[in-house]
């Protein structure tokens, strides 16, 4: 979908349906979960909820490496994603990004959209990324298989503006829609297995709440890698980065890749500026 009709939605189904014959039982924690709390408070009041533009998110894709393939029976597949997303779960509320949809083997997330963020949402949900790859990486397969090893996931984020609302009256869904949502998608599928990519409107800002903060910390701060510029489907050239901790630990699954990003590293500090990766 190369349009800005492309959407996504918070699936919380269960929860929602009930909400909807008005089962006052069901704790507004768990509506919490499902819905942002003012969507909670008009939904629950019977209220008509707009649709609400939000100029600057960030909104997060990623997805299982090798999914439709994996040799495990559909029950360890469940099980699977349930491990691996109930971490990711875990994360957000950490990071504070708000789960939109978890989906077969997609997990979505948005920042700035519920909450005030504006100061850091590229950078929160960067080290969100960085935090679900490591997590990822800890995650086995299948418990009882141990050789078929860990978890892998691709991973991409982008930053612009959405329309979020709630669609439908039966089970309805919280949806983001816009263009942004499009290009984050593509910054995950046309990442690389192990990676974290982001585009160059999501690098800036992470630049900029970084060269801003008071901390010296390198744990409060990301590595940018510079792609250069590549094809995005539906988009043309983009130039995009690849996202990594402070100390360079998830960066080392590809010995072709991982030169490439060694010669192009970008530690963001208050006198440094984004680059164009080294001539080849």
């Amino acid at each position: 979908n190369n349009n800005n009709n492309h959407y996504n939605c918070n699936r919380g189904q269960q929860h929602q349906h009930q909400h909807r014959h008005r089962n006052h039982s069901v704790p507004e924690s768990i509506l919490n979960e499902v819905f942002p709390p003012h969507i909670v408070r008009a939904l629950q009041a019977g209220e008509k909820v707009e649709p609400e533009h939000k100029e600057m998110v960030t909104v997060y894709f990623s997805d299982i490496v090798g999914f439709d393939k994996l040799p495990i029976e559909a029950f360890k597949v469940s099980n699977l994603v349930d491990r691996l997303y109930s971490k990711f779960d875990e994360l957000s509320h950490k990071h504070n990004v708000f789960k939109i949809d978890a989906f077969k083997d997609t997990w979505m997330g948005v920042t700035n959209l519920i909450h005030d963020q504006s100061d850091d949402h590229a950078l929160r949900m960067a080290r969100f990324a960085v935090d679900a790859l490591d997590a990822a990486h800890d995650t086995w397969i299948d418990p009882e298989r141990p050789a078929l090893g860990r978890t892998n996931v691709r991973i991409g984020f982008h930053s612009g503006p959405v329309v979020a609302s709630v669609v439908g009256s039966r089970n309805p869904q919280y949806c983001i829609f816009g263009d942004t949502v499009n290009v984050a998608s593509r910054m995950e599928s046309h990442s690389l297995p192990g990676k974290i990519q982001c585009s160059d409107v999501s690098a800036k800002l992470c630049q900029t709440t970084m060269e801003t903060m008071e901390t010296t910390l390198s744990s409060d701060k990301v590595a940018l890698y510079s792609r250069g510029q590549i094809e995005i489907k539906g988009k043309g050239k983009m130039h995009t980065y690849f996202v990594g901790n402070n100390n360079n630990t998830n960066n080392n699954n590809n010995d072709v890749d991982t030169m490439l990003l060694k010669e192009s590293t970008l530690f963001w500090s208050s006198n440094i500026s984004l680059m164009e990766p080294p001539p080849r």
